[in-house]
């Protein structure tokens, strides 16, 4: 990380230290580094970008017959702080095939101008159903995820009190 100036190493006290952990992903084996920046995030003044949610995102679905998922490589690692970006189509869709190809092309063009480079493994093009946030999407509507449902009705049942209760604390 240090090699791409992800990260730069410092040897001097610091007004800020972010808590890290690392932690190995489970379907590759690769170490992946993880850090709490809530103290970090909470001195930083920036305008607010509130995520789009599923809802938002299904509602714009209507009438699609093609999809299609972009995930970028190490994607917070890609831009250097302060560069602006307008990618926000992540899933790409038309409701027809030449309305989908040509909103693709935009997209993977306007990655190109900015330097990002996409996760071929985990990039869907054109298919007419796939998961996306836990949903399955297709012309057909938005339906639960079957796996994830699948995995809830697999559930164990409790043995003790201890696992019925959870408390989380910020």
């Amino acid at each position: 990380m240090e090699d791409k100036e992800v990260i730069r190493k410092v040897d001097e006290p610091t007004d800020w230290v972010n808590s890290l952990v690392v932690v190995e992903k489970p379907k590759t084996g690769k170490l992946r580094i993880c850090l709490d920046p809530r103290n970090l995030n909470k001195a930083i003044k920036r305008e607010h970008f509130a995520l789009p949610t599923i809802e938002d995102i299904t509602t714009r679905l209507t009438g699609v017959t093609y999809l299609s998922k972009l995930d970028c490589n190490n994607g917070y690692w890609q831009l250097r702080m302060g560069v602006e970006t307008d990618i926000d189509d992540i899933l790409v869709w038309g409701t027809t095939r030449k309305e989908h190809d040509d909103r693709l092309r935009s997209v993977l063009n306007r990655c190109q101008e900015v330097g990002l480079t996409l996760n071929a493994e985990k990039c869907k093009f054109p298919v007419k159903e796939m998961t996306y946030i836990e949903h399955t999407l297709s012309a057909d509507g938005v339906r639960p995820d079957q796996e994830k449902v699948r995995a809830i009705k697999e559930m164990p049942a409790p043995t003790d009190k201890k696992m019925c209760t959870t408390t989380t604390r910020d």
